[in-house]
């Protein structure tokens, strides 16, 4: 069981690879809950925070990249309806927005790599 399960109490990874289909109903049923809310938003402002500073350029993207990118991607997959949800009822569209430009950035670049090697 990884960090992020034993955290929030659910199971993301299986075998080996990642269970991007954590409904959303589970994720806002755990926001509902303060003692969650809190590990849930730790884990995304974690994120936000490291996104920001490469996007600022105070850490370096490709250091970041070798260490924590497939994770980064991952993390992104399972919250992604979830960040959008709460965009939404917190009626603030930059939630947790330098993560995803992060994350849309280097799926860009995978997806051009990926077609150069065509």
């Amino acid at each position: 069981m990884s960090e992020l399960e034993k955290h929030l109490g659910i199971v993301i990874f299986t075998s080996g690879k990642i269970a991007n289909n954590v409904p959303l109903k589970k994720l806002n049923d755990l926001y509902d809950d303060l003692q969650n809310r809190s590990k849930l938003t730790d884990i995304l402002n974690t994120y936000e925070g490291l996104a920001r500073g490469v996007n600022l350029r105070l850490y370096d993207e490709k250091l970041v990249k070798i260490a924590r990118k497939s994770n980064t991607l991952a993390v992104y997959s399972i919250f992604r309806e979830f960040i959008l949800h709460r965009r939404l009822e917190s009626n603030n569209p930059e939630l947790w927005d330098e993560f995803e430009k992060l994350v849309l950035k280097w799926e860009l670049e995978d997806k051009k790599l990926a077609e150069k090697k065509r």
